[in-house]
């Protein structure tokens, strides 16, 4: 999703658009334009990283994780959906993961670069982009209205115990920074 709220996105009407583009739909083709230009030119410049293409996504799956902060409510709606559609964990090869824990997300497809829950993804998700020039401040995504701890999504809805320990250990490690 792009942010309206970023410095480009309030500039953007002051570059001269033509009628036809002061709809909502011109409005966001400049603006994707604009913060795309903007976006690539910082990611040239080594100060943040950017995947995105013309201010949407990719697909290029560098954002999918297997630790992501959900609520317990994400995570009965992921089991359901998982058993519901027989969804098998997706795994890296043991030479991808250089021989250590798999930490992609098990619900991206590698094969056709899609989520395979995306329906019922969850709301990090839904609210993260990769890129830190179109990123909403974190109190506008909604993310702090729920009480959302660590997971490991191969262990909640796969019970992977190659990823028990580390769950623990990334939980542990989040409660020494709260």
């Amino acid at each position: 999703m792009v942010c309206a709220t970023t410095p480009t996105a309030r500039i953007a009407p002051t570059f001269g658009m033509t009628d036809a583009m002061n709809g909502k739909e011109g409005r966001m083709t400049l603006f994707n334009k604009l913060a795309g230009k903007a976006s690539a030119l910082l990611n040239a410049s080594g100060i943040c990283s950017n995947n995105c293409i013309d201010g949407h996504c990719s697909g290029c799956g560098e954002c999918c994780a297997d630790l992501l902060p959900l609520t317990k409510g994400e995570i009965k709606r992921l089991r359901d959906y998982a058993r519901k559609h027989h969804l098998q964990e997706n795994k890296r090869s043991f030479l991808e993961t250089k021989g250590g824990p798999d930490l992609s997300c098990p619900f991206r497809n590698e094969h056709t670069k899609q989520c395979d829950v995306y329906s019922v993804r969850p709301l990090i998700c839904k609210e993260y982009i990769c890129s830190r020039l179109l990123q909403k401040p974190i109190a506008q995504t909604g993310l702090t209205k729920e009480k959302r701890d660590i997971h490991s999504l191969r262990w909640e809805v796969f019970k992977n115990p190659e990823c028990e320990n580390l769950l623990k250990e990334a939980q542990k490690a989040a409660m020494k920074r709260r």
